[in-house]
């Protein structure tokens, strides 16, 4: 059973069209924390690549506070995230189900 792609384009419109806002700050900080989880891996190899090169103690502690620095930023977005996505019933507890019709179903 296929279902054309303009269903979909309702079926979101329906639902998220009236929380955009908050629909588009979700995506914001979704991107936003991979940014940070793809960052914090490179500065964890930055440090340690300055410890085999022997580098000086500022380097180092640099590196480890801005490792540190990293993780309490993608820790600290994760709350606010998951408020967006429950707001949004992208949390995926209570999803709108339908019969991809344009009309939702009763829960």
């Amino acid at each position: 059973m296929r279902i054309p792609s303009n269903k979909y384009r309702q079926l979101l419109e329906r639902y998220l069209a009236p929380q955009l806002g908050a629909v588009l700050l979700t995506g914001t900080l979704l991107l936003a924390s991979i940014a940070l989880q793809l960052a914090g891996p490179q500065v964890a190899r930055s440090f340690i690549d300055a410890i085999q090169a022997s580098a000086g103690d500022e380097i180092l502690i640099r590196a480890a506070f801005l490792f540190i620095g990293v993780s309490l930023v993608q820790k600290a977005m994760s709350g606010p995230g998951r408020l967006l996505e429950r707001a949004c019933g992208l949390d995926g507890d209570e999803c709108p189900s339908s019969g991809f019709d344009g009309s939702p179903s009763e829960a």
